[in-house]
């Protein structure tokens, strides 16, 4: 299954080296035909070369979850929303090993695109809140239980989001733990449910209470956080100065017979 794995990072590409032009935009949307042709090839690739294709879905439903995924391309859309078509199609194998990942393009222009400043940790029955920061914004505070975004229930949330994440076989606690790990829910929400500046969140305090508020759960990378940094540049005798101290970093003091790990 490894192989049919790293061969799919390699389908996420497709769409960016098909760009022509110099700058990019994560928005841009793309024709159908582009969507179509690309997803031809995706599913010619996994048809010809994946060991596992038909070991948990069998090949009559898998083409079915083919056709599916390609009767939704018959607009435009952006990369964020094609990799959700894909994404859903491959979670129907129980890979893990096998999954989409954004274009080169996608990454260099905007990393994911977003930053993810409240962290979730998710169970079956729980939805809880373990960091925020977003200092601007500090009433989803740590410790919080979040029951709805949105009007939805987080148990219908994930039960969704979990259609379009890839996992091995019927692990449900590999998807939880996706949901959990620093940007992860981000990731697998918005090209589902779409960006909202604010999304209406339902949640109970560590006493108790309720609380309902428009809420930022991501927030669009900055460009200048982007931007390289320019640092004083260095003579060759400072870098191997600063290359020794970090080897040489175990310092011995022979008049106490003492040594100190800095």
């Amino acid at each position: 299954m490894m192989k049919g794995g790293l061969w799919l990072l390699l389908i996420a590409l497709l769409l960016g080296s098909c760009r022509a032009a110099k700058e990019f935009s994560p928005t841009q949307k793309y024709g159908p035909d582009v969507l179509q042709k690309d997803y031809r090839l995706f599913r010619s690739i996994l048809e010809d070369t994946h060991p596992g294709l038909y070991w948990f879905t069998p090949k009559d439903s898998m083409d079915w979850y083919f056709d599916r995924g390609a009767a939704q391309l018959t607009d435009s859309m952006t990369e964020t929303r094609f990799r959700a078509v894909l994404g859903y199609v491959l979670a129907q194998l129980h890979c893990g090993h096998t999954y989409v990942r954004p274009s080169k393009a996608f990454v260099r222009a905007a990393g994911d695109g977003f930053s993810y400043p409240i962290a979730i940790k998710f169970w079956p029955d729980t939805a809880l809140v373990t960091d925020n920061r977003d200092r601007r914004d500090s009433q989803l505070a740590r410790g919080s239980i979040v029951t709805s975004i949105d009007g939805r229930s987080i148990k219908t949330i994930t039960d969704t989001l979990f259609r379009y994440l890839s996992h091995d076989g019927y692990n449900r606690t590999h998807l939880y733990q996706t949901l959990s790990n620093r940007g992860g829910f981000g990731n697998a929400f918005l090209p589902v449910y779409g960006y909202k500046p604010k999304y209406r969140v339902n949640w109970i305090d560590t006493l108790g209470a309720e609380h309902t508020a428009m809420v930022n759960l991501f927030l669009p990378s900055r460009d200048s956080s982007r931007q390289t940094v320019k640092r004083p540049a260095m003579s060759r005798a400072q870098r191997r100065r600063l290359q020794r101290a970090a080897i040489r970093n175990l310092r011995f003091d022979s008049t106490g017979n003492t040594a100190f790990l800095d």
